[in-house]
């Protein structure tokens, strides 16, 4: 399984628009009152007074406003990240005017929905990101980082992004609207186990027994193959080579780790209250955790979740990414992830099972030997705590 795909397809302008802020209705009032004083008192200060002060609300509106209308701002493919960890948003923006620079620019994400459509949903998942420019000169183009901490797992949707200015003076702001939508996948926390947690379950893997029959650098024959250049000269089967007539090479199998299944073991409803949802959402950081530790300790690790979901014990990079994703999208009303191909195949006889439910009195059918784990008892695997495992949790 792969994560969603970013949809960075180009954007498009929504809207231009001023904004009335109070330095800007500050100025207003103090440049009506200063007309009102110089049509009483005829007072030819007064009367240069309020031309300098609309001149000034003039020229802010037509400078910030004449530069943004040849901005361009586009969001970059947002890489994924985790709960309370840092999600970087970056921007790319170009200036395509041919004189006139732009200054001062803040661009974040609109929580505005655009009309007859919901809310975009990072509103959920994260604080707002902002990003801030000093300057962008003509015909250049910059990059700008907004960095926010998500506070909950899944896909956020990002649909709209807003550029602003109030450069020079401040008193009138100008902002240009971008729709771009494109989803970021926020992986659970990874829960902190204690050291050692895993070594009870029994070794990764010995080359033996649970050595999978495929070619590689073990010990054991596996079969032969023709010979290719750069092959050693002391794996030729020279046996083999004289009765086909031509050179052969033998194959021995590789050792395989040991695969670990990590059991998710949740209702398939989410619970009522924030206190079960807290459960929940400890019981899935807290099989994120285990799946990295399993990954760290050398094992081959797969992922099942009740009755639809189970991915198959892999190693590497992408398979931990494959199963973080799982964790994060698994209850999601709108998963855009495509689904794994290929039959996954049953647990074997040799294989580890570590299951994780929310609360310790919850009892379904896992295998004797598995190591039993709960969101609601932290002492027994949580790296700050000190209690120790209980018989019950002992494989």
């Amino acid at each position: 399984m792969s994560a969603p795909v970013n949809d960075a397809g180009r954007p498009r302008i929504a809207r231009r628009r001023y904004h009335l802020h109070l330095p800007g209705v500050i100025y207003a009032a103090v440049a009506v009152f200063t007309a009102v004083g110089a049509l009483n008192s005829q007072n030819n200060l007064l009367f240069w007074l309020f031309g300098v002060a609309v001149a000034g609300l003039i020229l802010s509106g037509f400078v910030s406003g004449s530069a943004l209308m040849g901005v361009q701002v586009e969001r970059e493919a947002i890489p994924e990240s985790a709960v309370g960890g840092a999600l970087v948003v970056r921007y790319r923006v170009h200036n395509r005017n041919r004189f006139v620079p732009a200054c001062a620019l803040t661009i974040t994400e609109s929580p505005n929905a655009r009309r007859g459509r919901p809310l975009p949903s990072w509103t959920a998942y994260m604080p707002q990101p902002a990003a801030f420019v000093a300057h962008v000169g003509p015909r250049q183009t910059v990059h700008a980082e907004a960095v926010v901490r998500p506070t909950r797992r899944g896909e956020a949707i990002f649909s709209r992004i807003t550029v602003s200015s109030t450069f020079p003076f401040g008193l009138t702001r100008k902002s240009v609207t971008f729709e771009q939508e494109q989803g970021a996948i926020v992986h659970p926390r990874l829960a902190p186990l204690r050291s050692g947690l895993l070594r009870m379950l029994g070794p990764q893997g010995d080359g033996s027994a649970a050595a999978l029959r495929s070619a590689g650098l073990g010990g054991e024959f596996y079969g032969l193959r023709e010979y290719t250049p750069g092959d050693s000269h002391r794996l030729i089967a020279w046996r083999a080579s004289a009765r086909t007539g031509q050179l052969v090479v033998r194959q021995t199998s590789r050792p395989a780790p040991r695969r670990l299944w990590v059991v998710l073991d949740i209702p398939d409803e989410r619970p009522a209250g924030d206190r079960m949802d807290a459960q929940r959402e400890e019981a899935v950081s807290l099989a994120a955790g285990v799946a990295k530790a399993a990954f760290e300790e050398g094992y081959a690790v797969g992922l099942s979740i009740g009755e639809g979901t189970r991915l198959a014990a892999r190693s590497g990079r992408l398979a931990l990414r494959a199963i973080l994703t799982e964790l994060a999208l698994f209850d999601a009303p709108r998963a855009t992830r495509p689904q794994e191909s290929g039959r996954v195949p049953p647990p074997r006889r040799l294989d580890a099972f570590v299951v994780i439910s929310e609360r310790a009195d919850r009892r379904t059918w896992t295998p004797g030997d598995a190591l039993r784990l709960s969101a609601d008892a932290p002492g027994v695997w949580s790296f700050h705590a000190a209690g120790t495992l209980s018989p019950e949790a002992r494989p």
